[in-house]
């Protein structure tokens, strides 16, 4: 098993939990596109609100699919962001239009995916939580 998170807090969060849980991990401290995971494929590619730019010719979606092993799935979830959020996500200095989504990960597949869920998704959050409503995109490739 791999992760790999551009946020080393994120990591070593998930370093902790895997050690409760016994779980052997390779953990990579990179973004996608700068990762040393080379032509590695995966059974299972879980994005879980990413921060990929996006570009003109798509190079992370395209990067998210490669990543997919022939019959493995990719899930990407990201947050909802209603008109006040995208507000005060512009006013942080982030432009969530600037920023790939499930929707742009689904406009770029082709025959060799079969879309298995794409729709928003609520989710019960703890105490402290900002967000409560996930789109998510589940999507197989084909043998």
């Amino acid at each position: 098993m791999s992760a790999l998170d551009v946020s080393e807090v994120a990591l070593n969060r998930a370093r902790a939990a895997a050690r409760r849980a016994c779980v052997d991990v390779e953990w990579i401290h990179a973004g996608l596109l700068k990762s040393s995971l080379g032509d590695r494929v995966f059974d299972l590619v879980s994005v879980q609100y990413p921060a990929l730019l996006r570009t003109p010719s798509n190079t992370a979606e395209h990067a998210l699919l490669a990543s997919v092993a022939p019959g493995g799935h990719l899930l990407v979830v990201h947050h909802v962001l209603d008109d006040r959020r995208i507000t005060q996500a512009k006013a942080g200095g982030f432009d969530p239009a600037d920023h790939v989504w499930p929707a742009d990960v689904a406009h770029v597949l082709d025959d060799d995916w079969t879309v298995e869920f794409e729709a928003g998704r609520h989710r019960n959050v703890s105490a402290g939580a900002h967000h409560n409503h996930d789109v998510v995109l589940h999507v197989q490739r084909r043998v």
